[in-house]
Parts: C-alpha cells; sequence; structure tokens
C-alpha cells in the first residue's frame, strides 16, 4: 500500500523523526471509526484511542485498520510489526506479518491460486482498542496487535477453534492452546503416529530409508485439526512443530527464516482438505493405466522387461507397467518400447529424475558435468565455484564418483540437460516413472553451498527444492509429451507436491513393523493433500519372505498406485506357487476396481478428496478414530484392514452401522466395535462394504486397454431393516469415464454415469442415467449392466425394468433379453446392452408392486 511507500521514501531522505510525522499524517487522513463492510471500490480505515507507551510519542501506539481491497485489511500499531489479514472465503483466511523475510522475490512456486483469484467474499468487521474483529457468516477473526506480536482467536458459529494464538514475528514463533481432547493429523509421510499430539516434527525432507520415526522424504507444513480447522504455515524454510511435546496444552511452530505466514482453513477434514488443495493444487489426473499393476525392480537391465512380461502374460498375471530404475541406449531405444508393447501390452517406465550429474558406478557424464558447470547451472561453493564432490546416494564408498547438483530453480538448465541427456529417449516413447532423491541431507556444508540463480543456500531451499527439482522434470517431461497426461514416482516433497504424478512412502524393509510404519506414513500423506500414493510392495531393500510379500500385496491391491518394487525379485511368480495364486486373484480383483478407483480418482483431482482416506478423514466423529492408524477407507464405503502377521490374525475395528463382507464370505455384522480375524488365508483380506454402498466393477482384464468396460457390474449393499424401517435410505455414487489418456476432458470429453439407490421397508429403486460432459462425448456406444443387491432378506415380487416387468432368468429363452435371478441371496438384474441413455430398476420386497 501506498502507506508504507512514504514510510519507506521519508525514512531513505530525511530520517525517522519525519517519516512519523508523515506517517501520522497519512493515517489521519484515513480515519474512520465505527463498523465497517468490506468494499473493493475504496479503502477505509480505522484507529483506536488506545493509550501511548510511556517513552514514545502519542500515535505512536494507536491502531490503525488499512483496507487494501474488499478482502484485504492491513493492521499497523506504531512501530509493532503489521498483519495483513486476506480473506480468500468464507472459511480459510490468510493471516501474515509483514517483517522483512526472504521469498517475497522468488517465484510463487508453492500456491497454484494467488488470494485475489478467489471469488468475492463479503465481510463485516470493527476496530477495537487494540485490533480488530472480522466476521464472515461462518468463522469470525479477532486480532490484537501487541509488542510482543499478534494474537488471534479464530472460532465458528460461537465454538473456538483456535484460541490464545501467539505470533511473534521477531522471534519466529507462533503458539496456540490444545484442548485435552484435540488431535493433530497431517505433516506428510511420518511415521511415527497417526494423531501427532505429544511429538515434535521437523519440517526437513531427509532421506528416511526404513524410518519408523517423523523423519520422512516428504515434510508439509499442514495440519488437520479434530477441532473443526486446518492450519497451513506457508514457509518454505527449515520449522519445527511441537504438537504438544513441551507443553500439553500448547501447539509451537518456530521457523528459522522467512515470514510468519498461515493460511486457516474452517471445516470438517474433507472440507479442510478440499481449501487446502484448491489453494496449492489438486492432485494431478493420471492415465488410466497408472492404476494398472507396476512391476519394479532396483533394476531391471537389458532385456528383463521381455521375460519379466513373458511370465506374466504367460502366467496369466494382470500387468500394465515395468519400471527401469537403471536404464541405458539399449533400453530406451524405439524399438526395444515399441516391440515390448507390440508383443506384450505393457509399457515402460524409467527413473529419469537425477538432481546429481557426472561420474560414479555405472555411469559416465563426465563431459555433461563439465558443460554445466561452465554455464553456472551446477551448485557452487562461496567462490561461485561449481561444487563437485563424491556422494553417498550413488557410491556408498565415496571413492568412485564426482557430481554436481543441478540448479533446477533455473529452467534454462533443466532444458539444457533434457536436450543434452534425455530428450532422445523421451522422443522414443520412454515415460517418466520416476524422480529419485532430492532430499539433500547428505551433502555437506549445505550452507555454504548455493544456488546461482537463487542466490540462496541449499541449507535455506531443501524443502523447496523438493518441490520445484520434481516439479521442473515432469514439466519438461509434459513439454515433450504434449497433451499427455503427468507420470511418476516422486520421492521428495512439500506442499505442493500432491499436484505431481504419483508418491510412495519410499525406501522400506520387508519386515512386518516397517510394512505397518509405511501403511502409517501413506495415510498420514493423505492427511496431507496427496490422493495418489502407495509403497513398495514386498519391501524395497531385498527380497522378502514369501508370506509377508503376500500380505502386502493383498493390501497393496486397494492402494491407489499399485507397484512391487526393491533390491531383489519382487515378481508375484518369484515368491512360489501359493503366493502366486494369492496374487493373481488379487490382481484381477485390481483390475476389477479400475472403474470405482478411476472414478475417485477423478473425484479427487476436482475436489481434493483423496481415495485412500484416513478413519479421521471419513469418520470424524468417530472417538476412536484418532487410534486407528492400521486401517483405511477407499471412498466412503469399503474399508481395508492390513494384515501384519504370516497367521493372519488382527482386531479390525468397524464404524456403527451395517457391514457386508466384501468377499461375501462373511454374514453382514453391526460395527461400533472391534472384531477378531484369525487365520486369514492369503487369497483374502478384511475388507468389510458399508450398508448402502455402490460398488461399480468391470470384467477381468490382462491390462487396462484389453476391452471395453463391458457390461459394468454393480453392487448394492442393502440398508439395514432399522434403518428403513425408520425412512427411506439413499446413496449415490458416479463412474467416470474419458480416454484415459489426453487432457481433453478439460474440454468436456468425459462421461459420467450417475447411479441412485432408493431403499424403503418394501421398495427398492435403483437409477442409471448418463450425463455427457459436452453433451456429445460417449466413453462406449452401447452398455450392458448386471446389478446385484446384496442383503435382500425379504422375498422379491417382481421386477421392473423401466417400468416393464421382466422375467426371471429361467422364464426366458433369450440370452440378451432382460431378466432377474436370486444367486446366493442376492437379487441379480441383468441390463442388455443398448444405447439407451437412463434405465430404472424397481421391486418389492414384501408385497407386489402397485400397478
Amino acid at each position: 500500500m501506498v502507506l508504507l511507500h512514504w514510510q519507506r521514501a521519508m525514512i531513505s531522505s530525511s530520517g525517522l523523526l519525519r517519516s512519523r510525522v508523515w506517517v501520522t499524517a497519512a493515517l489521519a487522513l484515513l480515519v474512520f471509526v465505527g463498523i465497517g463492510r468490506a468494499n473493493p471500490t475504496y479503502v477505509t480505515a480505522q484507529m483506536s484511542s488506545a493509550p501511548s507507551v510511556p517513552g514514545k510519542p502519542d500515535g505512536s501506539t494507536k491502531l490503525a485498520v488499512q483496507q487494501e481491497d474488499g478482502r484485504t485489511f492491513k493492521l499497523l500499531r506504531g512501530e509493532f510489526v503489521p498483519v495483513r489479514v486476506t480473506f480468500l472465503t468464507k472459511r480459510t483466511v490468510h493471516i501474515q506479518t509483514l517483517s522483512n523475510g526472504r521469498g517475497a522475490d522468488l517465484p510463487d512456486y508453492i500456491r497454484v491460486k494467488s488470494d485475489r483469484s478467489y471469488a468475492r467474499v463479503t465481510i463485516n468487521w470493527e476496530a477495537r482498542e487494540s485490533g480488530a474483529a472480522f466476521k464472515t457468516g461462518d468463522m469470525t477473526v479477532e486480532l490484537d496487535l501487541e509488542r510482543d506480536g499478534a494474537t488471534i482467536q479464530v472460532t465458528s458459529f460461537q465454538t473456538g477453534l483456535i484460541t490464545n494464538w501467539n505470533i511473534n514475528a521477531e522471534r519466529q514463533i507462533a503458539a496456540l492452546d490444545l484442548r485435552p481432547d484435540e488431535h493433530i493429523y497431517g505433516f506428510g509421510d511420518k511415521r511415527a503416529a497417526l494423531d501427532q499430539r505429544g511429538h515434535r516434527v521437523e519440517i526437513i525432507n531427509r532421506d528416511a530409508f526404513a524410518s519408523e520415526t517423523n523423519e520422512s522424504y516428504k515434510s508439509i507444513p499442514f495440519y488437520i485439526s479434530s477441532k473443526g480447522y486446518g492450519l497451513f504455515f506457508n514457509n518454505f524454510y527449515p520449522s519445527v512443530f511441537d504438537i504438544g511435546a513441551t507443553s500439553r496444552s500448547r501447539l509451537q511452530v518456530r521457523a528459522t527464516a522467512g515470514d510468519m505466514d498461515f493460511y486457516v482453513f474452517v471445516g470438517e477434514p474433507k472440507d479442510v482438505i478440499s481449501q487446502y488443495t484448491e489453494l496449492t493444487g489438486r492432485p494431478a489426473l493420471l492415465p488410466r493405466w497408472a492404476f494398472g499393476y507396476h512391476q519394479g525392480k532396483a533394476s531391471y537391465r537389458r532385456r528383463d522387461a521381455f521375460t519379466v512380461a513373458n511370465e506374466m502374460r504367460k502366467r496369466k498375471l494382470p500387468l500394465d507397467v515395468i519400471y527401469y530404475d537403471g536404464w541405458d541406449r539399449e533400453t530406451t531405444t524405439k524399438s526395444f518400447i515399441d516391440t515390448l508393447w507390440t508383443q506384450y501390452n505393457v509399457r515402460l517406465t524409467y527413473g529419469f529424475g537425477m538432481p546429481m550429474f557426472g561420474k560414479y558406478p555405472g555411469n559416465d557424464d563426465s563431459t555433461l558435468l563439465q558443460d554445466l558447470g561452465s554455464r553456472r547451472y551446477l551448485m557452487v561453493d562461496r567462490n561461485g565455484l561449481p561444487s563437485v564432490a563424491p556422494d553417498p546416494h550413488v557410491d556408498v564408498s565415496e571413492e568412485q564418483s564426482a557430481v554436481g547438483y543441478l540448479d533446477y530453480f533455473s529452467s534454462s538448465a533443466v532444458e539444457h540437460v533434457f536436450d543434452a541427456k534425455w530428450n532422445d529417449p523421451i522422443r522414443n516413447g520412454a515415460i517418466l516413472g520416476m524422480v529419485d532423491f532430492g532430499e539433500l541431507d547428505h551433502l555437506r556444508n549445505t550452507e555454504s553451498k548455493f544456488w546461482p540463480s537463487l542466490g540462496m543456500s541449499v541449507a535455506q531451499t531443501r524443502n523447496l527444492y523438493g518441490l520445484v527439482y520434481a516439479q521442473s522434470i515432469i514439466d519438461q517431461v509434459q513439454k515433450r509429451h504434449s497433451g499427455r497426461r503427468p507420470t511418476g514416482m516422486v520421492r521428495p516433497g512439500f506442499a505442493g507436491t500432491q499436484r505431481l504424478g504419483w508418491s510412495t512412502t519410499g525406501d522400506s524393509v520387508p519386515t512386518y513393523r516397517n510394512f505397518r510404519a509405511h501403511t502409517r506414513a501413506m495415510i498420514n500423506l493423505t492427511l496431507s493433500g496427496f490422493s495418489n500414493v502407495g509403497q513398495d510392495i514386498g519391501g524395497w531393500d531385498r527380497k522378502g519372505p514369501d508370506i509377508l510379500y503376500a500380505r502386502w500385496f493383498a493390501a497393496g491391491t486397494f492402494h491407489p498406485f499399485m507397484w512391487s518394487h526393491g533390491q531383489g525379485d519382487h515378481e508375484p511368480y518369484s515368491h512360489g506357487a501359493q503366493v502366486e495364486s494369492a496374487a493373481r486373484e488379487f490382481l484381477e480383483l485390481r483390475y476389477r476396481l479400475i472403474p470405482y478407483l478411476y472414478s475417485l480418482h477423478e473425484l479427487a483431482h476436482r475436489t481434493g478428496i483423496p481415495v485412500l482416506r484416513a478413519f479421521p478423514l471419513q469418520e470424524p466423529a468417530e472417538q476412536l478414530a484418532y487410534r486407528i492408524d492400521d486401517q483405511y477407507f477407499v471412498g466412503d464405503h469399503i474399508m481395508v484392514a492390513p494384515l501384519f502377521t504370516d497367521r493372519g490374525d488382527r482386531k479390525v475395528y468397524l464404524p456403527k452401522g451395517l457391514w457386508y463382507d466384501f468377499f461375501g464370505e462373511e454374514m453382514p455384522t453391526s460395527g461400533g466395535r472391534d472384531i477378531q480375524r484369525r487365520s486369514t488365508a492369503l487369497n483374502r483380506l478384511p475388507v468389510y462394504v458399508r450398508a448402502g454402498a455402490i460398488l461399480p466393477l468391470g470384467p477381468v482384464m490382462q491390462h487396462t486397454g484389453e476391452k471395453p468396460v463391458d457390461p459394468l457390474s454393480i453392487h448394492i449393499y442393502s440398508f439395514s431393516a432399522e434403518d428403513t424401517k425408520a425412512s427411506k435410505q439413499n446413496n449415490r455414487f458416479q463412474v467416470y469415464d474419458d480416454d484415459g489418456m489426453s487432457n481433453e476432458y478439460r474440454d468436456g470429453k468425459f462421461e459420467r454415469t450417475n447411479l441412485h439407490f432408493e431403499q424403503t421397508s418394501d421398495l427398492i429403486k435403483f437409477e442409471i442415467s448418463r450425463e455427457s460432459g459436452n453433451r456429445r462425448y460417449q466413453s462406449t456406444a452401447s452398455r450392458a449392466y448386471t446389478l446385484y443387491f446384496h442383503g435382500m432378506d425379504a422375498t422379491v415380487h417382481g421386477v421392473r425394468l423401466d417400468g416393464k416387468t421382466i422375467p426371471r432368468a429361467h422364464e426366458t429363452k433369450k440370452p440378451t433379453a432382460p431378466s432377474w435371478d436370486l444367486a446366493d441371496g442376492d437379487v441379480v438384474v441383468s441390463v442388455p446392452r443398448s444405447s439407451r441413455r437412463k434405465h430404472v430398476v424397481e421391486f418389492a420386497t414384501i408385497s407386489p408392486l402397485p400397478r
């Protein structure tokens, strides 16, 4: 605002005294008293009659509220650090101290929306003695400026959300109250706990090999509180969150540099996730084949891909992708890539992304390294010289390597590396499979190493590098693969990384303890804005025990991203006939689940609500949610409980309501309690479906593009008799379809199939309607449906399709005619293939349908 420009000008020209005179005069011109309503067409300010502090001029401690636009207010009080308050929505507020933190002159790598890009919001506000109160209708923010910083209270509908929040800009500390029963979730792929209450979380990325602590590859300064809000610390410098570890009743944030810059999001956990990802980016929409099975190894060599693809196809083990961690010219030729696709319909992905270049075992880029150094594209020392040294990432002995780290903040440097090293493989059809390393914690003396394009040290930018490095790689691949969707596993990360390809929890060891820790880390990622998540099935470090691999594989079937990867043999057939058989069943199930997973994935891309959901996200009212760190939901209604023992025993907590066994082998059971599962077979997993759920499944496929999803099988799970007796129950689900590859969905080339289930005590109604995004696009010209109504205890007295009664299956002689039947207690309705855009199925469960 002009006021600060005046102040700076007066200080520079005539000294501090004159600046105070001019500032006081300027403020006097802007004084209004009373209650204001935000209006973007003019600027108002308010000044309180606060008493002066001894030894200071009278005006130095008076408050001024300066309205900068319709949503933004700046609070000034003498020489205290000013605070800017900006309301993005009725439930999102940005609070920022205006000190001299570094970062204002950098590109905004983290956010995808500026504050001003949000729709207009009406703010009612009033000045108070030492601060101001702002109201949106959904939230109230009260802020006071004191000598030691700002004190803030945030309430919503008269409920206190954040109380006694003190922000001290000079000390770079913020602290707020924690209620006795408050739980805190998020922060990235942390492993120590689901509820971080009582823990200390460092926001600094590390090479967190096999970590079972809060050391992690992705450190996200964002959390969700069980009390109905989320908080994002918009600061990329290393920081520490003390979540009641020092004082049980206080949460403290301590920064090492930069502004004290916060966003507060008000609402239920799903609302908070949606608001946060609207600001920092929604999860990327991946190609459909990314939801098939990926087979990896560290690393396949030469023609290994053909051997693996042949074995998988011969054994009827569905597969879409083989990943090469290390590669050479032979394995990235066009003929190699095309031949594998032609023979086996398998795609090849590769580990392109590397932060370092030079000479190390198996690689010699010495010429490229010299070229990069001469162009000032490498990390430099204090003298501005390229910092080239051994690196333990690529050379454990540190005796056979000499590498330099690329300045990925320089777009010219990234463009040059792609032109020099990676352009030919990409042109040949190579697909990005991983962006590796990038945590920078193995570098020494990072305070004395710098990025030439920024002029900032490696120590200052470790978190930001984890985001920009991966973003730069993916952007360049996208540039060279015009029109295609992003791909690639991203190992390091920061706020905003969720908008890139997919993410795993990184390197693990094949033990049940580490399997559980990585499950917890994956769940925590989904509470930090991520959706496209997975794990290295079987453990990365080595080939693990066969039964452990089978248990991990079963759980991985329900991960958004499914791959087996690591050192040693990780193929399903390398673990014996029994494991191979179980893996085959789970892979067939995985491919049947793709219509459901892909639809949830599109929802995540549109809203930010992840595919895989933690208990606190999906069941926030559940009192025990904060304790359940080893179960998760897939969508609203499927609940998965991985097995962490060879025997297959475990307790499973079911939330309140009626639950069906996913595999249909146990009777429906009531929740709100623990149940015991014992001696679970290798080809089974404790998976439960909530009453009322709608679950679309496709046919078994050997790869995602083998055939159309036709017929579409839809499983509908009856509500409980108690629920339908009380009132009519209903549920909805949308099946999403597009071409699965291009970005043409942005132009409306997609289709949604709306599924609507209604149930009363004596009537079932199910509607199917197809809706085109641009009124022209159709995923298929015609489609058949098979509906499975589970839990129909009452007698069925007749079934209608589109208003006409249809016969039992044994009563019709036409196999393509509509029919219904009973199978194992389920009502099965066959809707023949047609081009109709809408179908309605109805049947009575007590008495015949009315005529």
